[in-house]
């Protein structure tokens, strides 16, 4: 009886050490295949800016679609669009991964400059959000779906309730983890959805090396809560309010 017991304690005593083990092997896991996800859709963009149709062939899957509001492209007409268009820049900012087995979500910012290669044809710019499927087949992960979206310019300064600035060095994948729980609650079966007080959430051009994000408040007597969840994080460096990011020049405690 006593060697039992000494068994189940030794058991209890495991277990909790293995699981965080386990743990923390899965989350390295997924930061590595996150990292791989960011680089290839880094390739990607080369790949458009260099109008290169043998790069993009194989990183896009044979029936990728693009879908820009509710248009589908085809990845024919894509790559013969490419052929026919100069690409002065095309940029993108991956604000979000999120991983589901052999299939990734990329939400990002894209900032586009193009010209097609008419003589008379003129340089259109314009930046778009984007949703980016990703699904692993034979062991390489190929793009198979692309949503865009048009962000339309506001007439008025764009201000936002906060906008938080993170620490030098604080990497994707933290930002990615704090934008998770501080601004979104649980995935459930309809998905993720703001925390109360929440509507909206960016990223924003970083300031003296520090990355941003910032968020609209729909519900001001949530303000409170939402700014300390937010500073009791260790990445935070500083919080404003009430500001147009586009404006902030310097950062300083």
């Amino acid at each position: 009886m006593k060697l039992f017991l000494f068994f189940i304690l030794i058991i209890n005593t495991a277990m909790p050490s293995v699981i965080a083990q386990q743990k923390n092997a899965q989350t390295n896991s997924n930061s590595k295949v996150e990292q791989e996800l960011i680089e290839l859709t880094r390739i990607l963009n080369e790949a458009f800016a260099k109008r290169d149709v043998k790069t993009l062939n194989s990183i896009l899957s044979e029936d990728y679609v693009n879908y820009f509001g509710k248009q589908g492209l085809s990845k024919a007409w894509l790559l013969e669009g490419v052929l026919s268009t100069d690409f002065y820049s095309y940029t993108q900012q991956v604000n979000l991964v999120r991983l589901y087995g052999d299939t990734a979500v990329l939400y990002s910012t894209a900032s586009i400059k193009i010209k097609h290669k008419q003589p008379d044809s003129h340089v259109v710019t314009g930046e778009v959000n984007s949703m980016d499927v990703w699904v692993k087949k034979n062991g390489r992960w190929r793009c198979v779906a692309t949503m865009t979206e048009d962000i339309k310019p506001e007439t008025t300064p764009a201000k936002y309730s906060l906008v938080v600035y993170f620490n030098e060095g604080v990497s994707e994948n933290q930002i990615n983890d704090f934008v998770q729980e501080k601004f979104f609650l649980p995935k459930d079966d309809k998905g993720f959805s703001f925390q109360k007080g929440i509507y909206t959430y960016s990223r924003v051009t970083p300031v003296q090396n520090h990355q941003a994000v910032a968020i609209k408040i729909s519900d001001e007597s949530e303000r409170g809560n939402i700014k300390a969840r937010i500073k009791a994080s260790p990445f935070v460096y500083k919080v404003l309010e009430n500001v147009n990011p586009n404006e902030v020049k310097t950062v300083e405690k």
